[in-house]
């Protein structure tokens, strides 16, 4: 049922990068945890979330921005240029900040930190670039390749300087690694390096719908990473760390989905478009195959998360952070509840409404932050519900947008997933039964886990293959085609 899986190993090389990407960053996550305190983990996680909202300034929408270039050919030299002049100024500020810090006597390595995460925003703008670049070529199992490559040197440098007794320089060598070899293996295989040119008025319509986009994902960086600075303000780095370790363990699942969702969804509904023979091209039912597709997949993935939380905390952090536990499992659902909305940016930029991208995310928005300033003193487990409730708040706006500019039937994608309800359903009672069982029986969080595992995948996997077996014939077609 899921027409757009003929965009088929594109979008399996894309969940392969970020399956390596997510178990990269996880795997030199715990490592950190075990070599760093909380405190030090903690002023990298608010480094890190500063850079990046200064990098989402700098950076954002330019990708966006070459991929929906109409014209057949490359954009002019002067989108280069100024994306990557816009950066330059974005990295300079952060250095800047930085550095004004320790002058100013800060204590923790904040400021060094700071500083050298902003040197590295230019090389993430032109990196961004080429992939924009790549994309409109249908080269994705390309970006996919220098994404594994850029991850996997990045644990190993981080992981060695980390038993090196390098410290929280470690990460930062680790991001260094990462970006570098990114930009490499990007430059190689786009070879967009045009020769200086700048047209103001090119210049300055590329510069206004990066600036829609732009306000679009900072709104979306707030309440993503709002949390932080909160925790930071009310408590300390330790509730930080724990707050932002669960984040990351929750992430490296929800990234396995938005990411290959969002180059999918922008993929494939390029090229519906793009094949429309008449005006007033629509989604419909492009967009709710990819819906139907992503939801068969991503129930057992989050709801099973939650329910594991607890033995998953004993088996990669120890004692000394069963705080994360309760975090992770409201997390697991918010993320899941918010997968929808990743489809909102390219359906409403392909059908011409950029204009109520920034209108929808600061609506939404604007309800996770009261609810993140209401929660997050709370602690962890607050900032958590915050996110938690927010996705809640956000999906009816999501399906609207969806449905009145897209014609996405959300009420056909319902019917069509209640059978997978009803074995997410059973998934659920299976975990919880073994979970019990493991209890009485003293087995270790080892077993426990992966008894869980086991028999949660088995109950679910079974049923939805014999529910949907024209989506899992057409899914294994597209993952083992040569």
């Amino acid at each position: 049922m899921l027409a757009s899986i003929n965009a088929s190993r594109a979008s399996a090389w894309s969940f392969a990068a970020r399956l390596v990407a997510q178990l990269s960053s996880l795997l030199l996550l715990l490592v950190a945890a075990r070599s760093l305190t909380p405190v030090d983990l903690g002023i990298f996680a608010l480094a890190s979330a500063t850079a990046m909202l200064i990098s989402r300034l700098a950076e954002a929408g330019w990708t966006q921005y070459v991929m929906a270039w109409e014209d057949l050919g490359r954009p002019p030299a002067t989108v280069f240029w100024t994306g990557l002049g816009v950066a330059l100024l974005g990295g300079l500020a952060g250095v800047a900040g930085g550095m004004s810090f320790v002058w100013l006597g800060g204590n923790g390595p904040y400021g060094e930190l700071l500083a050298g995460l902003s040197l590295l925003i230019p090389l993430g703008a032109v990196t961004a670039l080429q992939y924009g670049i790549l994309v409109r070529e249908g080269r994705i199992g390309t970006i996919a390749a220098i994404t594994i490559a850029s991850d996997a040197l990045a644990l190993v440098a981080g992981i060695g300087s980390l038993l090196a007794g390098g410290g929280v320089t470690a990460l930062l060598m680790s991001r260094a690694v990462m970006n570098v070899v990114a930009l490499l293996g990007s430059l190689a295989a786009a070879a967009w390096l045009p020769r200086f040119s700048f047209n103001g008025r090119t210049s300055a319509g590329a510069l206004r719908f990066v600036a829609r986009l732009t306000a679009t994902q900072v709104i979306e960086f707030v309440r993503s990473y709002g949390a932080e600075f909160v925790l930071a303000l009310f408590l300390g780095t330790a509730e930080v760390a724990i707050y932002r370790l669960s984040s990351r363990v929750v992430g490296a699942i929800g990234e396995l989905f938005s990411e290959p969702l969002r180059m999918l969804s922008w993929a494939s509904l390029s090229r519906s478009r793009a094949g429309a023979e008449t005006a007033g091209w629509r989604p419909r039912l492009e967009g709710e195959r990819i819906v139907f597709g992503t939801a068969l997949l991503a129930l057992p993935a989050f709801i099973g998360l939650a329910l594991v939380s607890g033995s998953l905390v004993q088996v990669l952090l120890g004692d000394g952070w069963t705080a994360a536990a309760p975090v992770i499992a409201i997390l697991a659902i918010g993320r899941l509840l918010s997968l929808p909305a990743v489809l909102v940016e390219p359906m409403l930029v392909l059908v011409g409404q950029v204009r109520l991208l920034p209108v929808i995310t600061t609506l939404a928005s604007t309800i996770g932050l009261i609810l993140l300033l209401v929660l997050a003193p709370y602690g962890p487990v607050g900032a958590a519900s915050a996110q938690l409730l927010s996705a809640v708040a956000t999906l009816p706006i999501v399906i609207w947008a969806q449905t009145h500019y897209a014609e996405v039937s959300w009420q056909r994608i319902a019917q069509d997933l209640k059978a997978a309800a009803l074995a997410v359903t059973a998934l659920a009672i299976g975990v919880v039964a073994v979970s019990w069982k493991a209890d009485q029986w003293h087995l270790s969080s080892w077993l426990s886990l992966t008894a869980c595992i086991v028999v949660g995948g088995a109950i679910y996997g079974s049923l939805i293959a014999m529910s949907y077996r024209t989506f899992c014939r057409m899914l294994m077609g597209a993952l083992l085609r040569p």
